[in-house]
């Protein structure tokens, strides 16, 4: 059968996109669509007032441990010297899912030695204001929050310095599979949550639709990336696999596989894992 060429379009970010073709047949048409933010953030911290003065929760002196649980809002007290210094929170989540942390100031934040990445609930991108790593119940996570001091209650005199912090968890789990034999059927138009933890094992889900195209969508809420691989096969046409990666900054990802006008039946595996040190929450859905 006479090979067609492959067409592959790539929206708003330069990015490599693999293929992996088997067998004779008509190849795939794939689009691949990258956006830099998403609505459907799964947590958010709304509920954190981080620009007032108002009294927190709790509070911890700056280089200090303090062991947190559920949502809580933290002030660290610097006292008279801002510089920068390490403080430490110690959660034992209730819920699998998301662990969300917010800070007023430049702060760098890690959990369970994962690599360090920038919080600013001030900052100018919205995805600096918020970090989220996935979590396990009843596990044990440290969180160390390296940041400085800024004074935030002057006019009523007091000139200490201060750092805020908001530290929730959240349930975010769904269905998986722990390999592709065994993978988790995503129903059409149906959204399927989930999570992963650092140097976790990957979760597999499959779909299978009867069209001319299928589209598959990813969200991710992450620490740093979550590297998604998909793999999709009909009757007539090479075997389609590609792998990316989901960043904090860029965390939709939709991809869309046409079969040239023919219908046939598509059937699919994605399959979602930590990219090295990192974790997170993500949705998937496709129509």
């Amino acid at each position: 059968m006479k090979k067609k060429k492959i067409t592959m379009l790539l929206l708003t970010l330069s990015l490599a996109v693999s293929f992996s073709f088997m067998g004779a047949g008509t190849v795939f048409g794939a689009s691949f669509d990258a956006k830099g933010d998403s609505a459907s953030a799964p947590v958010s911290a709304d509920s954190f007032s981080l620009q007032n003065s108002d009294p927190t929760e709790t509070s911890v002196n700056a280089g200090g441990t303090l062991a947190v649980s559920g949502k809580t809002n933290v002030l660290i007290n610097y006292a008279a010297d801002y510089n920068k210094r390490d403080t430490f929170f110690v959660i034992k989540p209730a819920k699998s899912g998301a662990l969300n942390i917010s800070t007023l100031t430049s702060t760098h934040v890690s959990v369970n030695g994962s690599e360090p990445q920038y919080v600013n609930y001030n900052a100018s991108y919205d995805w600096m204001k918020t970090i989220t790593y996935g979590v396990q119940k009843g596990k044990t996570y440290k969180i160390k929050v390296s940041g400085y001091g800024t004074q935030i209650n002057i006019t009523n005199g007091d000139r200490n310095y201060y750092n805020k912090v908001y530290i929730d968890t959240a349930k975010f789990t769904g269905k998986a599979g722990k390999s592709e034999r065994k993978a988790s059927k995503i129903k059409k138009n149906k959204v399927r949550k989930g999570f992963v933890v650092k140097k976790g094992k990957a979760k597999y889900y499959k779909f299978s639709k009867r069209g001319k195209t299928v589209k598959v969508s990813f969200v991710a809420q992450t620490d740093d990336r979550i590297r998604v691989t998909v793999k999709a096969k009909a009757y007539g046409f090479r075997n389609y696999k590609m792998t990316s990666t989901v960043g904090r900054g860029y965390n939709v990802r939709t991809l869309k596989l046409s079969l040239h006008g023919k219908v046939r039946h598509m059937n699919g595996i994605i399959k979602v894992k930590p990219y090295k040190k990192s974790s997170g929450t993500y949705t998937l859905k496709y129509k």
